[in-house]
């Protein structure tokens, strides 16, 4: 953190579009594509700017080359740490750990717990952990909507099987 505080200064509100673009390239380091479009982003960017639940903080230094950038979301009892991006040029500066440090911040100035979201990624949880991080478990419950239509005499009720469950 002392180490990005000498390199960049934190400032606030980096419009949608340049937010969507370093995430992007974040995906593009890794081999990946994004997974969601910029419209999808957008929604969810101006629908939390319209509920005043949004806190976009990025890391910029002084020739205003900007470094990361962090999207928070907030409500009644914490803020939530959702996306963020870096530009691979300037990983070095540990900018993002400066960021996530002052979403942290935040959350204890308004007293308010911070949810970093978690992931299944280990180096993300390694990460996360030194700040404190708990691991919390969760389930991943989903439904098969896809109704298969056989007879009585094949062991359907009613005709119809009805969706599944898996855990």
């Amino acid at each position: 953190i002392r180490k990005a505080e000498k390199i960049v200064h934190v400032s606030e509100d980096l419009d949608s579009e340049d937010f969507y673009l370093l995430n992007k390239k974040t995906y593009e380091r890794q081999g990946l594509d994004i997974p969601y479009s910029y419209q999808l982003f957008e929604s969810l960017y101006e629908s939390l700017k319209e509920q005043k639940a949004l806190k976009v903080l990025y890391s910029k230094d002084k020739e205003d080359a900007i470094h990361s950038a962090a999207l928070f979301a907030e409500d009644k009892s914490s803020i939530y740490y959702l996306i963020s991006g870096s530009d691979e040029r300037y990983r070095s500066s540990q900018s993002l750990t400066l960021l996530i440090h002052e979403g942290i911040r935040l959350a204890n100035e308004k007293n308010k717990s911070f949810d970093f979201e978690g992931s299944m990624k280990k180096n993300l949880e390694k990460f996360f952990r030194q700040f404190g991080a708990v691991q919390k478990p969760y389930f991943d419950i989903r439904k098969d909507y896809s109704l298969k239509s056989y007879s009585h005499e094949e062991g359907g009720m009613n005709g119809v099987s009805g969706p599944k469950s898996t855990v």
